[in-house]
């Protein structure tokens, strides 16, 4: 699959959705980090002058590829396979990490099913040849369910009033003890996992949050 996604990554110009992004990625640039559709002499808009509110500001979605695009721009100038690179990383990881969570919930072969699924998929090698948001939406979405699973599997999350019912209820119970006794984790163990968890649903939150709502169109 890495082979397919990066060879001749370069290899066509910036279409469509993708010309948009770069784009804007130049617009912010230009406009000190604000995602205007105004560099100063000409206006993007694809929807009909829908898409930015009255400072001219972009409503269209989504602000995350403008950022990464705006970025890779910055530091290494425009470069079509530079450009695109991060979206393709993205996008291969995105697979690692969807068969590590395959593997928590299901069964290694079946994970292994889906991972050769997965890199043979047509439609998903185009998508991660793309400067657009479908590798990065699979890759924070998917490290967010994969540590999210990753800690549930390894903590036992038990109110105290519980821990304290099971030890004077049922003192001599080997196996209510073994319940209380695998709530006590090595509290650096503990806040790794939490750490690992909370910044995995942040960044997946900051990407969803990132796709900006239409303007309604007035008919």
């Amino acid at each position: 699959m890495a082979l397919l996604v990066f060879v001749n990554l370069d290899w066509r110009y910036f279409a469509s959705d993708e010309s948009y992004n770069v784009t804007m990625g130049q617009y912010i640039l230009k406009n000190h980090g604000f995602p205007k559709i105004w560099d100063g002499k000409n206006i993007i808009t694809t929807i009909n002058g829908n898409d930015f509110n009255d400072d001219l500001i972009c409503i269209n979605l989504n602000y995350g590829a403008y950022y990464i695009t705006a970025f890779m721009q910055l530091i290494f100038g425009k470069n079509t396979y530079i450009i695109r690179l991060p979206f393709a990383f993205m996008g291969i990881f995105s697979a690692i990490i969807w068969f590590k969570y395959f593997k928590i919930v299901t069964q290694t072969g079946i994970a292994k099913i889906f991972l050769i699924i997965y890199c043979l998929s047509i439609p998903l090698i185009i998508y991660f040849r793309n400067a657009n948001y479908f590798a990065p939406s699979l890759f924070f979405m998917g490290l967010m369910y994969l540590f999210y699973k990753k800690g549930e599997k390894e903590l036992i999350f038990c109110p105290d009033e519980l821990v304290d019912w099971v030890i004077v209820s049922n003192p001599l119970v080997e196996e209510k003890i073994n319940i209380v006794n695998r709530i006590y984790l090595d509290p650096n163990k503990y806040k790794k996992i939490v750490l690992k968890t909370n910044l995995s649903n942040m960044a997946n939150d900051i990407w969803l949050y990132s796709f900006g709502p239409y303007k309604k169109t007035k008919l």
